[in-house]
């Protein structure tokens, strides 16, 4: 039942992510990162982390930041140069009905 709901709660996770919700953008930066309940992936961490450090909180922004330096380190830099045209391109979904 655990891993059930720990899996719909990234899934939701997720789609409030991709409607610019910076919280849930650091989260599924964080899911990535450890691998729960999503395969682990750096990239992903690391879009999600630059997305969420686009919040006018400057606590949360520094916290995205970090997660998002802690990544980087993993990557090379043409997946970062890659990454970043993509964050720099990124818009938010509109939500669904």
């Amino acid at each position: 039942m655990f891993a059930k709901n720990m899996t719909e709660a990234a899934g939701w996770c997720q789609e409030a992510a991709v409607q610019g919700e910076h919280d849930a953008q650091y989260q599924l930066g964080l899911l990535y990162a450890q691998g729960t309940c999503v395969r682990q992936d750096n990239a992903e961490s690391y879009k999600w982390a630059s997305l969420a450090s686009k919040t006018s909180d400057p606590k949360k922004r520094d916290e995205a930041l970090k997660l998002r330096d802690e990544r980087a380190k993993k990557l090379s830099a043409k997946q970062i140069a890659k990454i970043n045209a993509a964050v720099k391109a990124w818009q938010p979904e509109q939500p669904k009905e």
